[in-house]
């Protein structure tokens, strides 16, 4: 790899970083999306803050800057309002399954990087302990929530028996059955969403997520088996996709995808950030999106750069493709 391309993504990293830190982080907390007309932040798509939040820890963890991943963590903690349980965002009142995928990978990685923080391993432990033995509990009425043990009253779904309890066991150095049937599903779940459900691209992120943390954990040879077998069926299904397709060279130890990953990346408009100037445009949207589909948005429903997704896979590419260099 030419050191010029290297250092064209290096800024475009950090470029993105400093005008997300501007515009699009609130409280030193919470990522937003935002009203380039009001001038504040956007009330669309406040539902996916603790989403976005993840992801930019994830970056974070995987930059090594382990000073403003504990800020933010820190300060994430204090907006809990059970034992584990974060609210999408302060103002929305609910949980759900979806943002924690990148959560959890965001301290999975911290852990890795910054072995000596307790404030990781606590927060790790505390959100595993509560959602994969409790489910996800709604916040109008957390008090029919407390004690331990599953009550369907507590519950927004039911999916931490697929997702949470196995990543969990994997944590703990046990491969159990359930983390089979997710590893035989996902490829299938990636399919049925791709064919027909909107929003795949976004969906999929947190699904690519699951692959990392098992990764990290899942030692048998069988499970390390079924990992690189599903991993490659899903990147197949999902072939123009560098975080897929990085991910099946990271569990299989290649770098076959390396200038397949380049060049889409390179596909990547970072270095031409939104602006108040745009006349049809209102919205900034942090939302992830292919490549694929930014070219044909219509500018007046809003931006949809792939955008927090690139600082993710960026960190990425760059610890398995250029480790070695």
């Amino acid at each position: 790899m030419e050191k010029i391309h290297t250092e064209t993504l290096e800024k475009q990293y950090q470029d993105y970083k400093s005008w997300l830190k501007q515009r699009h982080l609130d409280d030193g907390t919470w990522v937003l999306n935002w009203d380039i007309k009001e001038e504040r932040f956007a009330d669309f798509g406040i539902g996916d803050a603790l989403f976005y939040t993840g992801i930019y820890l994830t970056a974070l963890a995987l930059e090594g800057n382990e000073t403003e991943f504990s800020q933010i963590i820190e300060k994430l903690n204090q907006y809990k309002y059970l034992p584990g349980m974060y609210p999408r965002y302060p103002e929305t009142y609910d949980t759900s399954k979806d943002p924690y995928h990148q959560v959890i990978l965001s301290l999975v990685i911290a852990e890795q990087k910054f072995p000596a923080n307790q404030l990781v391993k606590e927060t790790l432990r505390e959100i595993f302990e509560s959602l994969a033995e409790n489910g996800y509990r709604v916040r109008e009425n957390p008090s029919i929530c407390e004690g331990t043990g599953r009550n369907p009253d507590c519950n927004t779904s039911n999916g931490n028996l697929f997702e949470l309890r196995p990543m969990k066991s994997a944590m703990e150095g046990k491969t159990p059955a359930l983390f089979y049937l997710a590893m035989l599903g996902l490829p299938g779940y990636t399919l049925f969403r791709k064919l027909f459900i909107s929003g795949k691209y976004f969906n999929l992120f947190m699904v690519a997520a699951q692959y990392l943390v098992y990764n990290r954990y899942i030692q048998s040879g069988v499970g390390r088996w079924f990992l690189r077998t599903s991993v490659k069926w899903f990147a197949s299904i999902e072939k123009r996709n560098p975080y897929y397709l990085m991910i099946r060279d990271i569990l299989t130890n290649e770098k076959k995808h390396q200038a397949a990953v380049e060049a889409i990346m390179a596909r990547f408009p970072v270095d031409n950030l939104p602006n108040d100037e745009e006349p049809l445009a209102h919205l900034d949207v942090l939302w992830q999106r292919n490549p694929d589909l930014w070219e044909n948005t219509d500018p007046r429903i809003g931006y949809e750069y792939p955008g927090i997704d690139f600082m993710v896979m960026y960190r990425l590419y760059e610890q398995h493709y250029l480790s070695n260099d």
